[in-house]
């Protein structure tokens, strides 16, 4: 019997064009996983200070934003889309932290200007944390309303003198 008779050459073929495949795949994922996380890092990541003043002044608005529809008198049905925003803000602040704390990495030198910036806008990112994170403890609306409304003001006025700072 051939070996073409027993069907060795169809298997073969089979086996290399899956094996050829699988490299292929392999090769693809390989080179776009990369290219995505550096274009992405890149984009998100920043250490000049006009471009993280401008995180922080986008969370001002957006912490501003949420602070007058808590206080509205139909605040507790808008609950699920005042989170969001308090959320963004959360996300913008920490976007312009990592990129103070990058900043402060490749400082040569001390810059007494940076870590004020760094703490304060610590600081505030530490108190956003509470109603982000607050909203999903199920505690009454109007007790979750009254300790947001607070938070966000000590936010609001933490960030404001670092905003100013970093036009």
């Amino acid at each position: 019997m051939s070996p073409s008779e027993s069907g060795m050459p169809f298997r073969g073929r089979a086996i290399s064009l899956a094996v050829a495949g699988a490299l292929l795949m392999a090769a693809t994922f390989a080179a776009v996983a990369p290219a995505h996380a550096q274009r992405y890092s890149a984009e998100t990541i920043n250490t000049d200070r006009a471009v993280n003043g401008r995180h922080l002044r986008d969370a001002i608005t957006l912490g501003q934003s949420a602070l007058e529809r808590l206080q509205s008198p139909q605040a507790a049905e808008e609950l699920a889309t005042t989170h969001k925003t308090i959320d963004r803000m959360y996300r913008t602040v920490r976007l312009a932290l990592f990129g103070l704390r990058e900043a402060k990495k490749r400082a040569k030198f001390d810059d007494a200007l940076l870590d004020y910036e760094l703490g304060r806008t610590g600081k505030a990112w530490d108190v956003i944390r509470g109603p982000v994170d607050r909203y999903f403890d199920s505690q009454p609306p109007e007790i979750y309303i009254a300790k947001s409304i607070r938070d966000l003001e000590e936010a609001i006025a933490i960030l404001r003198p670092v905003a100013a700072v970093m036009q």
